[in-house]
């Protein structure tokens, strides 16, 4: 695919195209995405000859730069906080999302329309099968978003902490009713 762009490969490394070299850089969510993830993936990029600069932010810096589009990959760890199955998607590549960064990861009207309708859907069947083909038009028609990997949240505690029911989204944790047995 990069070679039929007009990315090749040279003497060195990096793919180039027009004198240009194909360097990205990767922000990574803070808190939430382990420096590691990065490095796996700067490292399978470079595979392929594209070098990634990798930028570890503290939370202001990253919002910063997630708001102004100051970046080429973002690595972050989402979390579906409600039973709306167009969540997500309306919330990042949604033309009509409020979220400041959404503008620089627009998915296109094919897109739209499908978040459109799922989120106006008056059946949740209909509602998931147009999150879903949106889901699909966004990977692998307009290739604004790659799945990477599901990040897992591991909870490592001793059998005395008691009260603790994990949830899958980080936002609706519930810290409140853990505590320690003696």
């Amino acid at each position: 695919v990069l070679d039929s762009a007009g990315w090749k490969l040279g003497a060195g490394p990096v793919r180039t195209k027009g004198g240009k070299a194909l360097e990205l850089v990767m922000i990574m969510q803070p808190g939430h995405v382990d420096r590691f993830i990065g490095e796996y993936v700067q490292a399978q990029l470079a595979a392929v000859g594209i070098k990634v600069t990798l930028d570890q932010l503290d939370p202001g810096a990253f919002s910063s730069r997630i708001n102004s589009g100051a970046f080429d990959l973002d690595i972050e760890v989402p979390s579906q906080n409600d039973a709306n199955p167009a969540f997500l998607l309306a919330l990042r590549w949604y033309s009509k999302s409020h979220v400041r960064g959404a503008r620089f990861m627009l998915a296109g009207p094919l897109f739209d329309s499908l978040v459109t309708a799922s989120i106006t859907s008056e059946s949740s069947d209909d509602a998931q099968r147009n999150a879903a083909e949106a889901m699909r038009v966004l990977v692998d028609e307009e290739v604004a978003a790659i799945p990477l990997a599901g990040v897992h949240r591991v909870y490592a505690m001793t059998d005395k902490v008691k009260g603790f029911d994990p949830h899958p989204s980080r936002t609706n944790q519930w810290w409140n009713t853990v505590w320690i047995a003696r």
